[in-house]
């Protein structure tokens, strides 16, 4: 089941399109901009989001090992979808993560072990997708639907969902907090560093594993 978000950005100022010719550097994000990147790998989804006050939120890092000709890897396959991933964000600023967030467990949304699959330097964990993502840019928070059993529909025993579990246990160590996401809730993804200058900025959880707001306050129903 996908989870859903809704931003609400009604004072804010949207990052604007680069001008000029088609590829362009992006104008550098500021205070009070909202920064969408869909970020192309060929291999899955990944997008970060900065928010108004710079808090940062990565929405997905697919990693499908097993690509198609119409999927080709982007920009080319010297490096990892992963590692592509970790470069545009080093190369935007971003050294941490506010946040992280999985939608549901696909390899193209959250990677994909496969015998190529290095191991993280503790040799606990393979990188693929977001552990490659979050070994070499912390996370500090990371929400998915299925925290903390997994046991929904069904528990799953699928090798990359097992890598991502030992993937959180060494990364919460670290001090990395996880959370199940919460439908309904506009207080799981908020502004971390300045949310007083931006009072009306608002994420709100849609919908999870079949739960959905009904628009009321923080209600929900199946």
């Amino acid at each position: 089941m996908l989870l859903k978000i809704w931003l609400l950005a009604s004072s804010c100022l949207y990052g604007a399109l680069a001008q000029g010719e088609v590829g362009a550097p992006l104008p550098a994000w500021a205070p009070g901009m909202l920064d969408i990147h869909q970020i192309s790998t060929g291999r899955g989804n990944a997008a970060l989001f900065v928010l108004p006050d710079g808090t940062t939120l990565l929405v997905d890092a697919g990693a499908a090992a097993d690509g198609i000709p119409e999927t080709d890897p982007h920009p080319d396959s010297s490096r990892s979808p992963g590692a592509w991933i970790v470069r545009y964000l080093k190369r935007h600023g971003v050294t941490d993560l506010d946040y992280a967030l999985i939608t549901h467990f696909h390899a193209d949304h959250m990677g994909q072990v496969s015998p190529a699959s290095p191991y993280d330097r503790t040799g606990t964990y393979r990188l693929t997708g977001i552990t490659e993502v979050g070994d070499a840019v912390p996370i500090h928070m990371l929400l998915d639907r299925g925290w903390p059993d997994y046991s929904y529909p069904a528990p799953s025993a699928d090798e990359t969902l097992a890598n991502y579990r030992r993937f959180i246990s060494v990364r919460q160590k670290a001090g990395m907090s996880v959370q199940a996401f919460r439908p309904g809730s506009a207080m799981q993804l908020i502004l971390r560093h300045q949310a007083s200058r931006f009072p009306t900025f608002e994420i709100r959880n849609i919908i999870g594993n079949g739960e959905a707001w009904t628009g009321s306050g923080d209600a929900t129903r199946l």
